[in-house]
């Protein structure tokens, strides 16, 4: 089995290397022939989840879902650092610098323009830029918003799906339970506090047929947020348009040149004890009625939690990044991997009412299900006491030694308690591979040596069937086909 292993591996990162070798199959005609993936199945109790209750666990469907909304926030950073409308908005500028040099082709030296050695560094500077923008406008979001919950017998839920760039900041600051906890203490937003993550409403906005997980607001949000609340419903087409206007009416320079100030401050203190950058500084004379019309967002209001808010938004950019790579929400495999995961983090759970004051270190799958489950902070908060009898919190700002040393004395006491190897490998030939022996386990039997030998030669090629075909559709998706590709037995 180990042999069969390690020439699954090999094969596909040959595959991986090869991609165009991967056009063995037809396009859909018409387009509704296509395979659904994510297929809608994953996603169908999104609507039966139980009742806001302390027992509840993060459901399979709203696993899948948070995998879509990652890669949304993937998407969504990639779209602004390489935008060149925001380039033109920001008023972020290549420096140019002429030099002269000979030319075979003339005899005297001609002029030659460099590209800008820093212009990589000036484009990142539009993240910082996004998030202090879209860190002011989730603090008006929720201190506005806890009024628009409405509460019923069965669940609390919101009246309108907030936009992405609020979603975004509010996804973060779920994940730091304890500082989430305060804030909605001390500004008495007790409904917020009690709010599930409106997971069947984020599924519905997003279209994963598009390899970016499109987020887009229904009409009804966005007329709301723009009547109510004075918020654009897009925060980065809103900014995209200033790009259109004339150059007196973009963004300041003073403004870029505060934003990058900012930038150093997300990297400076993650628990963000700098004093807060609070958003009237973001406003400055030099802005035109323009610009102040379209920043009416930044106006002063009281934000104490501005950087916090940004930086922990940055912090779980690597998350994302290792959720973009495995890519499970696109893998033939998601629904064996999600719910073992689901088992998984039941199990870490019971480890913290086992040994309360030890730290324990997640393995990426569990860490999924475990920042599903925070982000309905009551629920969480509730569970996790019903199951270890304390608060358990999450503190991303942990060194990366720390972890390491964390990982390794989890993985021990976790063979020691369930007698299982606990980390491993979670590409979707491995996941794959669990997948057909767990379907094999649940046949009963007694099953020998030559059994279990030939399952390993059936078990490559079904796992390699599977994983060739999803990958060809992610890739031709890529791409941009107009119609993905479709298996004879799907047609």
């Amino acid at each position: 089995m180990a042999f069969c292993l390690k020439a699954l591996h090999n094969a596909s990162k040959l595959e991986i290397q090869d991609l165009e070798a991967l056009a063995g199959y037809r396009q859909a005609t018409p387009q509704e022939e296509e395979a659904q993936i994510p297929k809608p199945e994953l996603f169908s109790f999104l609507q039966l989840s139980p009742r806001n209750t302390p027992n509840t666990r993060p459901s399979l469907a709203q696993c899948a879902t948070h995998l879509e909304l990652l890669e949304v926030f993937f998407g969504l950073r990639l779209r602004i650092l390489q935008s060149p409308e925001l380039d033109t908005a920001f008023g972020i500028m290549q420096d140019h610098e002429t030099v002269y040099r000979y030319d075979s082709a003339h005899p005297q030296r001609q002029p030659v323009q460099l590209a800008d050695p820093n212009w990589d560094e000036k484009r990142r500077a539009k993240w910082p830029i996004f998030l202090s923008i879209a860190a002011a406008r989730f603090d008006m979001w929720a201190r506005n918003s806890n009024e628009t919950v409405t509460e019923t017998d069965a669940r609390s839920r919101l009246q309108h799906l907030p936009p992405l760039d609020i979603v975004m900041v509010w996804h973060a600051f779920l994940l730091n339970p304890k500082s989430y906890q305060e804030y909605c203490s001390n500004l008495n937003l007790k409904k917020l506090q009690k709010l599930p993550f409106p997971w069947p409403d984020v599924h519905n906005a997003i279209n994963s047929r598009e390899w970016t997980f499109r987020y887009t607001l229904p009409p009804d949000a966005s007329s709301f947020y723009r009547q109510t609340f004075n918020l654009e419903p897009d925060l980065f087409q809103s900014l995209v348009e200033t790009s259109k206007l004339d150059p007196g009416s973009r963004i300041p320079q003073s403004l870029f040149r505060l934003a990058i100030k900012v930038a150093a401050r997300l990297g400076t203190n993650a628990r963000g004890t700098h004093p807060p950058l609070n958003t009237v500084e973001l406003v400055d004379g030099s802005a035109s009625g323009s610009t102040l019309s379209l920043l009416s967002l930044l106006r002063p209001i009281p934000c104490p939690f501005t950087i916090t808010l940004a930086n922990n938004v940055e912090r779980q950019a690597s998350f994302v990044d290792k959720m973009h790579r495995q890519l499970w929400i696109r893998s033939p495999f998601v629904s064996g991997t999600l719910s073992r995961a689901i088992s998984r983090y039941e199990k870490f759970l019971s480890l913290f009412q086992l040994y309360p004051t030890t730290m324990f270190v997640p393995t990426l799958d569990i860490d999924l299900v475990w920042h599903t489950h925070q982000l309905s902070a009551e629920v969480y908060e509730k569970g996790a006491r019903e199951v270890t009898g304390k608060f358990i919190n999450h503190d991303d700002t942990i060194t990366k030694t720390t972890l390491s040393d964390g990982m390794e004395r989890t993985a021990g006491m976790w063979r020691v308690r369930f007698g299982e190897d606990y980390e491993g490998c979670f590409c979707w030939d491995c996941e794959g591979v669990k997948d057909v022996l767990g379907e094999e386990e649940e046949g009963g039997g007694e099953k020998d040596d030559d059994h279990w030998g030939n399952v390993g030669e059936d078990l490559i090629e079904r796992v390699q069937k599977e994983v060739e075909y999803y990958r060809s559709v992610e890739v031709a998706r890529r791409k941009g086909w107009e119609r993905l590709p479709v298996r004879d037995s799907e047609g």
